[in-house]
């Protein structure tokens, strides 16, 4: 039996929709403009040859920033726009939301570190090279990102509750000693 919603909440459904679709795509080039610009800056703003590995982190944590808006932005929209957007999108939500998050919180770790020896261990934190420990930084966030990803992908711990709800698809409780999977 297929249900129709009542005219006057079918109105408020369009309106909602109409007003959720100028808040996303307003949001996504405002925030993902501003981000952009925190980038440009960061590689290119004031003088070039002056450019530490902290603004390389801090450029990598925005281009994290942007990726999670996008990806986990659209999907969520999709789903507030049409209900359930089925599992390979909902399982793509949540892996680029822990990657891009881990990610982030790593660059933010590592800027922290990095701040700590300047000031406490000046002298050998001065002789580092900031482009060799900017490029190993980056590939070490992404190495640690994905196999994190990878190992709760393969373990089943992206199936719960924010996969069922966005993907309409119905989750089997495991016993004490077994993977979740989806039905």
């Amino acid at each position: 039996m297929n249900y129709t919603a009542p005219a006057d909440l079918q109105a408020v459904t369009l309106t909602r929709q109409i007003l959720g679709s100028v808040n996303y795509v307003l949001g996504l080039t405002i925030g993902n403009g501003l981000y952009a610009g925190i980038i440009h800056y960061e590689h290119f703003g004031g003088d070039p040859q002056k450019r530490t590995v902290l603004n390389s982190l801090t450029a990598y944590g925005c281009a994290m920033l942007c990726c999670h808006q996008l990806v986990t932005g659209t999907v969520t929209e999709a789903f507030f726009m049409e209900g359930p957007v089925g599992g390979i999108p909902a399982l793509i939500h949540i892996v680029a939301r822990m990657f891009t998050s881990v990610g982030m919180f790593l660059a933010w770790t590592e800027q922290v570190v990095i701040k700590w020896l300047m000031v406490f261990r000046w002298k050998n934190a001065a002789v580092l090279s900031d482009d060799f420990f900017a490029l190993f930084f980056k590939l070490f966030n992404v190495m640690i990102a994905s196999g994190m990803c990878v190992c709760n992908v393969v373990l089943g711990l992206v199936y719960h509750t924010n996969y069922s709800l966005l993907s309409g698809e119905s989750i089997v409780i495991p016993a004490k000693n077994q993977s979740a999977y989806v039905r």
